[in-house]
């Protein structure tokens, strides 16, 4: 008997000193047992508050009323036991109390059950903060996806648009080496033409001056042969520069004196 009575106080110290809620309680008629940790737990002050309290545990306990109440006893029925069970218990104030249960049906005492019971609000607050900061980010994250995008687009709009003006200065190049090259090309022509009637007018002028004129005619002949030669200079200067535009001139690196270039 009396280590008996030393097991049973044991037990009780346990019973009313442990940190995380115990309780025994009847599906049908409410609580039984009680210790302080669960009373502080919902919201009462001493354990005999929450038995006088909590006569129906669908109405006044679980939040997920007799549904829920009705699913436990199923469980335990087939399993005998519901080991980490989360659920809202009602305190006394009427708030919510996020909770984690182990519930174990005793045996040959019908529907009677023994319950420990952890507080996990901090846990739940965690995660809850931690889901908001996970939402956040995935948020930052499509935010900063969709920017991405958008300064791509652009980037590419940029370029296409950069392409557009190269081909358009490409083709305008083009257009201008065409028409330059035409430009040569006449010029040598013209000049090639312009050339042979000068050619014959120096012969007739050369004519002439080998002739006996008077000295006023002399004079008339000798300043129209060197319009002829400036004018047949100035034709062929346009001819070399034709060739110097069509790249047709080679040079011939030599040593020259330059009275002789910039005389004329």
């Amino acid at each position: 008997l009396d280590d008996l009575e030393t097991e049973r106080n044991r037990y009780k110290w346990l019973f009313e000193h442990a940190v995380h809620g115990i309780f025994q309680a009847s599906l049908q008629d409410g609580m039984r047992a009680a210790n302080p940790a669960l009373a502080w737990m919902l919201g009462y002050e001493t354990p005999q508050d929450v038995l006088f309290s909590l006569t129906d545990l669908a109405s006044h306990l679980f939040v997920g009323g007799a549904e829920e109440l009705q699913a436990i006893g199923a469980r335990l029925q087939l399993q005998r036991s519901l080991l980490g069970y989360e659920t809202q218990l009602r305190r006394k104030d009427g708030s919510q109390l996020d909770v984690l249960m182990n519930l174990l049906l005793k045996p040959d005492q019908d529907g009677l059950v023994e319950g420990f019971v952890t507080d996990i609000t901090e846990r739940k607050l965690a995660q809850q903060r931690l889901q908001q900061l996970n939402d956040e980010l995935e948020q930052r994250v499509t935010a900063r996806t969709d920017e991405l995008l958008e300064a791509n687009r652009n980037l590419q709009q940029q370029i296409e648009r950069r392409e557009q003006i190269e081909r358009a200065l490409r083709d305008a190049r083009d257009a201008a080496q065409a028409a330059n090259r035409s430009k040569d090309k006449y010029l040598a022509a013209a000049s090639h033409d312009l050339l042979q009637p000068l050619n014959a007018a120096r012969l007739l002028i050369a004519t002439l001056r080998e002739r006996a004129l008077p000295e006023a005619e002399h004079t008339l002949v000798e300043r129209t042969h060197q319009a002829l030669e400036g004018a047949e200079d100035l034709l062929t200067d346009l001819l070399d520069i034709s060739k110097l535009d069509q790249a047709a001139v080679k040079p011939d690196i030599a040593l020259y004196r330059l009275d002789e270039l910039l005389a004329p």
